[in-house]
């Protein structure tokens, strides 16, 4: 998704081509994973070729909302360069985060509209766009600090901070035992930010450190980009957060011992979140290297995809989970899934082209106007 782009970003920033191709790598790996879970059959959910996808499936959403934090450590790293305030880039950047959030909800209305819904529980639940979207805005408040000048090592050093407290504090006030009920006015309130019963599929908390660890490793990446090639830095990432994942696997394991439950008030939930984090960042790593070993035209349509994959995320879900997806769904062996993988890849790509040219003929028609109003 597409999402971690604050408003302007495309006007005043160069943009990281790694970044883009990472995106759009992830997005990839986004779709195969929601299509086998959807298509899958019982017999062919037995298969390893299928645990390989659920691996597979784990990366997507971590390795965006560190793109996210990455995302916008280039933005203010810009803003800097620029001399530009730290009040107007705070807004700038929390009104993307709350444009992003508002694409949740409204992703919501239209998945209700084709399948059904079971009242406010499905139209307020809390899912991906939300939990991204509240967490670019949740750093535009808490790392972009000040009214005048911006100063990016000053904003890193506060998301290094925040996401210290977020996975210290998570067992702590998982743990208080109280919590808004399933269905109640604050459960919808809070549903966003904390785990609420049936409402919410992906709380801000703990959720929003993989956007400030996306943050931290922006700024790391940014000095290895300045004396090192593209390849040494993303593969040395890949390698490095490989290693992390094996540890934090075994540590994890090791914390919870034999019948151990994990959730979020468990010490294991720690090692848990920073796991995740280091596979995305592997794919995050091993994306860009793929890409760039790929013909011109495919590292376009790679960087498309990755540019807009918001809107590969909204028209994808429906044929995987939705109305579409019924002839399909809990049917196909995994070999058969790979034509149909192929088909929702085009099509989400035929989606972003349709809302390019859309766009592009928006702009055209108010530069037509523009002459004509004045």
């Amino acid at each position: 998704m597409a999402v971690a782009l604050p408003a302007g970003y495309k006007a005043g920033v160069q943009r990281d081509r790694a970044v883009d191709w990472a995106r759009g790598v992830a997005a990839l790996a986004m779709i195969e994973g929601h299509a086998t879970h959807g298509w899958a059959s019982e017999a062919a959910r037995q298969s390893a070729a299928y645990g390989v996808t659920r691996l597979v499936a784990t990366s997507p959403l971590p390795a965006f909302m560190l793109l996210a934090g990455m995302a916008l450590r280039l933005r203010v790293g810009a803003a800097e360069a620029r001399g530009e305030g730290a009040s107007a880039l705070r807004r700038s950047i929390a009104r993307r985060g709350m444009t992003v959030l508002l694409w949740g909800y409204a992703s919501s209305v239209l998945y209700a509209l084709l399948d059904g819904h079971q009242g406010l529980r499905t139209l307020l639940r809390a899912d991906v766009l939300h939990v991204i979207g509240l967490s670019i805005a949740s750093v535009a408040w808490l790392c972009v600090a000040g009214g005048a000048g911006v100063c990016a090592a000053a904003a890193t050093r506060r998301a290094l901070w925040l996401s210290l407290a977020v996975m210290v504090l998570s067992p702590l006030y998982y743990g208080l035992g109280v919590g808004p009920a399933e269905g109640s006015a604050l459960g919808y309130l809070l549903a966003p930010l904390i785990r609420v019963p049936g409402v919410t599929i992906f709380p801000l908390l703990p959720m929003l450190v993989w956007t400030t660890l996306g943050f931290a490793v922006g700024d790391v990446l940014a000095r290895a980009r300045q004396r090192h090639s593209l390849e040494r830095v993303y593969g040395s990432l890949a390698a490095l957060a490989l290693a992390v994942a094996i540890c934090c696997q075994w540590l994890q394991r090791w914390l919870l011992g034999d019948g151990g439950v994990l959730d979020y008030v468990h010490p294991a939930a720690i090692p848990n979140a920073v796991g995740y984090a280091a596979r995305g960042l592997v794919l995050i790593g091993v994306g860009p290297l793929l890409v760039a070993r790929l013909p011109a035209g495919v590292q376009d349509r790679v960087t498309r995809l990755g540019q807009a994959s918001l809107v590969a995320y909204i028209v994808h879900i429906p044929f995987c989970y939705g109305l579409p997806s019924r002839p399909l769904k809990g049917s196909l062996g995994m070999l058969e899934c790979v034509p149909w993988v192929l088909s929702l890849w085009l099509l989400s790509y035929a989606a972003i082209a349709v809302v390019e040219r859309v766009g592009q003929r928006g702009r055209e028609l108010r530069q037509l106007r523009g002459p004509a109003h004045s």
